[in-house]
């Protein structure tokens, strides 16, 4: 008899928090969320594989590389990790990268096409590149990443401490 009234309550508490959970008020799982943003220039060959040896062509791997010249691989780039990517949220949606540089006034914006990323893709790296970076020894002052839906609803940003920081 003792034995049957510990198996109930190990029941209950194995539910008890199951229902808590089904209780709660729904919240969606946004379709994308930023885990991390790291900054970094980077030059071409650090994006060759011996697979192009073979193919000629980019292997990206894991990750979705967009620049805003692809026929040119060195730039800047920000390397984002996102968490919960499902393709129908991005099917149409955009990236917008906005770069505060030393010598200017206004922030400079370039928009992506977020049409590639995919669950087994979660690696972003949105490149300026070509003629958008001409020099390999200049750095942003600040930068701030925003992703879009295909309605244009803000899925998730991700800025540098600097970007936060009054004009």
């Amino acid at each position: 008899m003792a034995s049957s009234n510990v198996h109930r309550h190990r029941t209950r508490a194995r539910l008890l928090p199951a229902l808590a959970a089904f209780c709660l008020p729904f919240t969606p799982v946004p379709a994308a969320e930023i885990v991390r943003t790291i900054p970094e220039f980077r030059e071409e060959a650090s994006f060759h594989r011996i697979s192009e040896f073979f193919t000629g062509r980019e292997n990206p791997g894991r990750r979705t590389i967009l620049r805003t010249d692809p026929e040119v691989r060195e730039g800047f780039y920000l390397k984002v990790r996102l968490r919960h990517t499902d393709r129908p949220a991005f099917s149409e949606g955009t990236a917008r990268l906005e770069v505060a540089m030393p010598d200017e006034q206004q922030t400079r914006e370039y928009a992506y096409s977020l049409e590639e990323v995919t669950r087994g893709r979660p690696l972003v790296m949105l490149g300026i590149t070509g003629t958008d970076w001409p020099d390999e020894m200049e750095r942003p002052l600040a930068w701030k990443v925003s992703f879009f839906d295909a309605d244009g609803k803000l899925l998730d940003s991700d800025q540098s401490f600097l970007w936060a920081l009054p004009e």
